[in-house]
């Protein structure tokens, strides 16, 4: 049986907060996830309701308090499975001081790919997203919606099989989300599967989830999540209510 892409299993974390650090937030509570192969899964939730800091966890970037999160049956841990993920984080990772085809370059190498396929990835995924132009320039000259880009080059440098992507669509203008729909187009014909965190409702999916908590407080399709009464603001209320009153 061939494992599935992302398993996440009683997942949790919680922050420091306060005077001196002494409370702690909790913004992630046993959360339980899995996708299937293929599968384009929107995750949405209010501001604090802990879709970066899931994400930034599914990509191995930062740890958990406890659960297990397994990428094709390796845990998060192996380096064979983040090189299976691409992950476009909501900030730039990279210093500012770092030109973009320079940074891309790194990011190739990171990933696993000989020096000179990384070059060559680079100036192509560059030149896919319209920054061949700002290849040379660095990174702290670049817009916001030239970071945005730079963050899409690098989640689908050399074609992950898993690509998590934090609010792709945030600060991109109408040829940027052209852009995107392209690059999550293919993606999906290839047979990669992707998770995004956005309040944006109109990427194509399959499943929607909604956060709340700490968990998932709501799974739906597509069409059901754009025919909620209310919308999003209304399930948001209608969940916060049901907080309050547990």
């Amino acid at each position: 049986m061939t494992a599935a892409p992302l398993t996440v299993r009683a997942l949790a974390r919680s922050y420091r907060t306060g005077f001196l650090g002494l409370g702690r937030r909790s913004v992630l509570g046993g959360l339980e996830l899995e996708l299937r192969a293929g599968e384009r899964v929107l995750i949405a939730g209010p501001n604090g309701s802990g879709k970066s800091s899931l994400l930034r966890i599914l990509a191995g970037i930062e740890s958990a308090d406890s659960g297990e999160v397994l990428v094709f049956g390796q845990p998060i841990t192996a380096l064979a499975a983040r090189r299976r993920i691409g992950y476009a984080a909501d900030t730039c990772p990279y210093p500012d001081e770092l030109r973009g085809g320079e940074a891309l370059a790194l990011a190739g190498r990171l990933a696993g790919l000989p020096t000179s396929e990384a070059k060559r990835a680079a100036a192509e995924g560059l030149a896919r997203v319209g920054l061949a132009a700002d290849a040379g320039r660095r990174l702290g000259v670049y817009s916001k919606g030239m970071r945005r880009r730079f963050h899409l080059a690098q989640a689908f440098l050399g074609q992950p099989d898993l690509l998590l992507l934090d609010e792709p669509a945030d600060g991109l203008d109408a040829e940027g989300c052209v852009v995107l729909d392209e690059l999550s187009r293919e993606a999906h014909e290839r047979g990669a599967t992707m998770l995004f965190a956005s309040h944006v409702t109109d990427l194509a999916c399959e499943r929607a989830l909604v956060l709340f908590g700490g968990r998932v407080a709501w799974e739906g399709s597509e069409a059901e999540l754009r025919s909620l009464a209310g919308g999003m603001l209304g399930l948001y209320r209608e969940l916060a209510t049901c907080s309050a009153t547990a």
